[in-house]
Parts: C-alpha cells; structure tokens; sequence
C-alpha cells in the first residue's frame, strides 16, 4: 500500500511547497488579483453610493460574507483568465483538428526548467507531422506565464493565486484522476471545495453526483498537513462497490492507511519546527473535521443538495471518455425520449465538432428540429438539385460543408446536423435545435418522411450511425 499511497503523497506535498517557496511569485499573483473588482464594497475606498456592483456577482452571493465571498468571485474570475486546451492548434499552420499521438519527457531546457512531467505530442491533417507539443507544466511561475492546460494546471495555479490572497489553502488530489483546491474559512469554521476548472465552490457532491465519478481516495495537502478527505465527496463509502476501488489503493485497510498518513503529518510537524500555537490550531482544525468526515461515512445519500450537472470544462467527448459528463448514460441508442418522443440533449461546442472522427451522424426518422439556422448554401449543392437529391447526396453534401476548412461560415458557427424530407432542400441546425420533436401537422396528426441527422459522440452511437469519415 505504501508503494501506491506514499510516492503520491510525496507528489502532493511538493506541489503545495512551491505555493510558499516563491514570495516573489506570490507578490506577482496578488498585484494580478482585481480585489476591486470581485468585491468592491471591501476594497473600493470611494464612497459607498458609488460602488458599482461586481462583474463577478451572482443571485447565491447572499450566502457568503467577508473572505468567504472573495473566495467565490476569486474562483470565477479565474475560470476567465485560464485557457483549457483540450488539444493544441497546430504550431505551423493553426489547424485546430489536432490529434494526440504520443508522450514523452522534457527534453528542452523550457521543458525542464518548467517541470513538465510529461509533453503531449500531436499529430496535424494538414500538415502531416508531428510537431505541436503541449508540455504537461508543474512549476507555477511558468503557469503564470502560459495560463493553459487541464485540471493539473488549473489547480497548481489557482492554489498559489489562493495563497496570494491570503487564504490557508489545500491541494486535494482525487486518484481517480482529477485535482482541486479547498480553502479554510474562518467564518464557517471548515474546508470549502473550490473547482476552479468550473468556476464553483462549495458543492462537494459535484463529482460523485453530478460528474457521475466512482471515487476511491480523496487526499487534502497542505505545508503542514496531510488528510485523507475521501468521506466528504463521497456517501458510497461504505458500499461494496466502493470498497472494492478503494482496496488496491489500501490493501491493508483504514487503519494501515491512517497510520502511514500520520507518519507523514509526524515528519511534517518535525521538519517544519511548528510553533505550539500552529500545533494546537491544526490539531483543532483536525478534530472538528474527523468528527465530520466520520459522520458522512453513515450517509448513503446527498440529501440537501440539488446540485446534478455533468463536468462542464473539457469537450464532450472528453469529458464521456472520462465517465464525467453527468447523466448522458440516459441517451438511448435511438436518441429519443420514450415519454414524448422528444430527443435528449447532446449538445456540442466548436470543440467537440473540431474532432469529427470521435462523431457519428445520427438519423432520427419522422423528426424535426426545434429551429433550423440556414439552408445549406448554393455553393455546396444548389437549391435545385437539394430538391431532387437522394438522402444519401444530401448527406455527402453536408459533410463536404462540415469538412470545408476554407469555408467562414462553417467556421463561425458549429452546425451540428441538418434536418430534410424528400422534395425539400437541406436545412442546417445547430445546438439551439433541440429537443428534437416527432413531426406532426397543425391537427397534431403525425406526418412521416422528415428525417433530422446530427452528430453524437462514438460512445453514445448506436449501430445504425454512421462514421463521419
């Protein structure tokens, strides 16, 4: 156990570590922070009838004060200044439809020098060569510098701009693979859950609930501290199902565990010669909060909290490969509701239709689109022939706009499917045509012969879709 449980341990420390060894690098992170911005009623030395409101307020702020409400605006402003990159644009021409191919170590001294743990190496259509990196970076000046990457990045950084802004804050590592931060708040008397990747704090029901995660082990560092926090994002602990994940990671048991955690919080305590008043802080710190974490180990559910929304950072297909896009298990092969024949939302951004061979082209027979956006120009298939053409030119006509780099106008707008019958033209749509509906006439009489095709991710097709290539 100690081989899986201590190197990673070890790993979490040393990211908290460089939160502190940098001052300079703190200073850096609060000259960038807009306090007035985020809460300009504490830091707008004006007179108080001038204060405008917070471009970062939102209708929940009534239920923080003080430090607390910084924390939550702090998160959203965050969220803004980061870039998430799903994969990079192509280094020599800018095509967007990079595919990753392969990793491996730092080799240039930037690599290195920016502790990148690993370079992701991607291959481009266009170009036919493997030469957009994307390095993997740990050190966070350079994430100061880059602002770019997943959660690993976001939680690195976002943990310093925490620090530099005055907050104990811990770095919380899920093995599962995912990483966030928690903030102490003194008014509360507890840990708050901060997601900078989705511009939330406070809801830590959202992985297993909303994202649909099967956690195992959630850990929480700081400079002086270690605590297994798995109990608060969980109310599955005690199940079978739940122990059987946990168990390669702690063989030996919650008691084995706990006693290699205590060992690191002893070298901790010894190492960093803590004075007896940050001793008895942490340690009534420790105590609220293991009363806590073994009151929520006899909860089997998340009562109090609505809170059901799959991950929104990251593409769809990403976040489906993950398992952390929520409740899109409910999508059935046919894509249709069996209550009222509407389809269930599959929506997709310019990113997702970026990487049209992880698509398929769902047909939904008898359908028809909430709102159509355009007709498929003239210069892809005149209006004439649309009118004529079998399903299958139509189709090949569509995917020739979709594949048309050179073309402004599918560039500007992810047109995720078409909608057409026969003796009629095709007919573009795009996110803001669902839910589809089975198509009817002005008596409600169903009319058949109208056929709906749109783009769903491979792990949703059925095997009457079809490959986009």
């Amino acid at each position: 156990m100690a081989e899986n449980l201590s190197p990673r341990t070890t790993s979490g420390l040393n990211t908290v570590r460089q939160w502190e060894s940098d001052k300079e690098l703190l200073k850096e992170c609060r000259d960038q922070i807009p306090f007035h911005l985020l809460c300009p009623e504490q830091y707008h030395h004006l007179n108080a009838e001038n204060i405008e409101e917070s471009p970062y307020a939102k209708p929940d702020d009534d239920k923080y004060q003080g430090d607390d409400l910084l924390l939550k605006r702090l998160t959203l402003y965050f969220k803004e200044i980061m870039t998430w990159v799903n994969n990079p644009p192509c280094a020599l021409c800018g095509c967007a439809d990079t595919k990753g191919r392969n990793t491996r170590g730092p080799i240039s001294p930037e690599e290195r020098e920016g502790q990148a743990t690993r370079v992701e190496v991607y291959w481009c259509p266009t170009c036919n060569a493997e030469t957009t990196l994307f390095p993997r970076y740990n050190l966070p000046r350079k994430l100061l510098e880059t602002k770019k990457g997943r959660c690993g990045e976001y939680a690195n950084l976002f943990g310093m701009y925490c620090r530099a802004a005055g907050f104990d804050t811990r770095y919380i590592l899920d093995f599962t693979d995912h990483v966030w931060t928690e903030v102490y708040s003194q008014r509360m008397g507890r840990w708050i859950m901060c997601d900078s990747c989705e511009g939330l704090i406070d809801v830590p029901s959202m992985y297993e609930k909303g994202w649909g995660k099967d956690l195992n082990c959630v850990l929480a560092f700081t400079t002086d501290s270690v605590v297994d926090v798995t109990r608060r994002y969980t109310r599955k602990f005690k199940s079978q199902q739940f122990q059987e994940r946990r168990r390669p990671i702690c063989p030996g048991g919650e008691i084995q565990s706990g006693m290699i955690i205590a060992q690191f919080n002893a070298n901790l305590r010894h190492s960093n010669r803590m004075p007896k008043k940050r001793i008895d802080e942490l340690d009534q710190r420790m105590s609220i909060e293991k009363t806590f974490l073994e009151a929520t180990e006899k909860m089997d559910s998340w009562e109090g909290t609505d809170y059901s929304e799959g991950r929104q950072s990251g593409s769809l297909a990403w976040k489906i490969s993950r398992g952390e896009a929520g409740n899109v298990s409910s999508v059935q092969n046919n894509g249709t509701n069996a209550t009222d024949g509407s389809t269930t939302v599959v929506e997709l951004s310019a990113g997702d239709m970026a990487d049209l061979s992880s698509l398929k082209l769902r047909c939904e027979d008898d359908t028809v689109p909430s709102t159509i956006s355009m007709r498929l120009p003239d210069f892809v298939m005149s209006f004439a022939i649309q009118e004529t053409a079998s399903d299958s030119a139509k189709k090949e006509a569509f995917l020739k706009f979709i594949n048309n780099e050179h073309n402004d106008t599918a560039g500007s707008t992810p047109f995720i499917g078409y909608c057409t019958k026969q003796g009629l033209p095709v007919y573009l749509i795009t996110n803001a045509a669902y839910p589809f509906q089975k198509s009817t006439d002005s008596k409600g009489n169903h009319m058949k012969m109208w056929k709906t095709y749109h783009f769903v991710p491979e792990s949703l097709s059925g095997e009457s879709d079809v490959s986009y290539c």
